[in-house]
């Protein structure tokens, strides 16, 4: 996983998450493009049918790593307040 440095449309500094996606992955977009290419679609229906899918499989990726990150910090305080009750005992 990478962190990447981005600056947004607003001209103020964010920071951004580069996730690595697997064979599993890939496997799976090609599956979803080649069923999106045999649909009866305009060019920009398909267009923005492929933009709302990205859009939400980033907000689920965002969304995952938040709460991972999120859990594993709470996994840490949960752990430090064991060792300090071990330590007192």
């Amino acid at each position: 996983m990478n962190v990447i440095h981005i600056e947004t449309v607003w001209g103020t500094e964010d920071f951004g998450i580069e996730i690595e996606r697997d064979e599993a992955f890939q496997k799976a977009a090609r599956e979803l493009s080649d069923y999106i290419w045999s649909l009866p679609l305009t060019a920009e229906q398909n267009d923005r049918l492929v933009s709302l899918i990205v859009r939400q499989v980033q907000v689920a990726e965002k969304g995952g790593f938040i709460q991972g990150f999120t859990f594993g910090q709470e996994f840490v305080d949960w752990e430090s307040k064991q060792r300090k009750n071990n330590e007192h005992q």
